[in-house]
This record gives C-alpha cells, sequence and structure tokens, in this order.
C-alpha cells in the first residue's frame, strides 16, 4: 500500500493494544457525555466489535460484545443486519 505520502506503508500493520484501551477509556467517556446515543469500538485483534449505547454522563450503561460469526442488528436501519463473517470475522 502506498500512503498519501508516497511511503510504502505495510499492507497490514499492526494493531496496538494502547490504542484500542485509548478509545475504550478516553474517547468512549468523552462520546458519552456529548450525548452520542451509540458508539462501536472495534478490536482487529480479537475480532470482536463492542456496541455502546445507553449514554448517562460520561459513561455508558449498556455495552454487548460481538464476536466472530456473530450477526448485529442495525436497528436504526430497519431489519438491516451485520454479519462479522462477511467482514472477515
Amino acid at each position: 500500500h502506498i500512503a498519501k505520502s508516497g511511503l510504502l506503508a505495510p499492507a497490514n500493520p499492526p494493531i496496538r493494544e494502547e490504542g484500542l484501551a485509548f478509545d475504550r477509556d478516553a474517547k468512549m467517556p468523552l462520546y458519552a457525555s456529548s450525548g452520542i446515543p451509540e458508539a462501536w469500538l472495534v478490536d482487529l485483534n480479537l475480532k470482536t466489535i463492542t456496541i455502546y449505547t445507553q449514554p448517562e454522563g460520561a459513561v455508558y450503561t449498556h455495552q454487548e460484545i460481538f464476536g466472530p460469526g456473530a450477526t448485529i442488528p442495525l436497528y436504526q436501519f430497519g431489519e438491516a443486519q451485520l454479519v462479522l463473517r462477511d467482514l472477515g470475522f
């Protein structure tokens, strides 16, 4: 892959646990406190998607983890679903 800078970038860059922890521990509270009703956190190492809902203050009071092979209902789009297997999970 060629990055915008013109330099070669690895096709499969390593996923850093520190980035995931920062997203979970720093960004999710910001999203909740901003009233964002639903936020997704994708863990490419574990091949899971955690969906956070029901924000109260700086906390999401509900979270659901979907693992490999799971189907995620997309309620805001009627009966649409996201099949994780289709994403390589």
